[in-house]
């Protein structure tokens, strides 16, 4: 099976624009996670406002990080069209 063309494409760079914004976020966050549980007495509501703004934060850093990591590799040959997608570690392929 001989190859005819392949070709990589990667996820572009985030830009400047972006990343200020997205510390603008962050740190927006913060702040009124701060002044929530800062007016907040019981602490096993604290907790739980803290676990699910973890979670919350640790889920928007996995969905960056998966837009920012992705790769295609595409490859053409005689018989079929295969397209493979590696996120991170892992890797789909998908064949045409």
């Amino acid at each position: 099976m001989a190859v005819k063309a392949r070709e990589t494409l990667e996820s572009k760079q985030i830009s400047i624009t972006t990343l200020g914004i997205l510390m603008v976020v962050v740190v927006g966050y913060t702040l009124l996670y701060n002044q929530f549980a800062n007016t907040l007495e019981d602490y096993r509501l604290k907790t739980i406002v803290g676990v699910i703004s973890l979670v919350i934060m640790m889920g928007g850093f996995l969905i960056s990080l998966r837009y920012i990591t992705t790769i295609y590799e595409m490859l053409i040959t005689h018989d079929q069209f295969t397209i493979e997608r590696k996120i991170f570690f892992g890797k789909k392929r998908y064949w045409k």
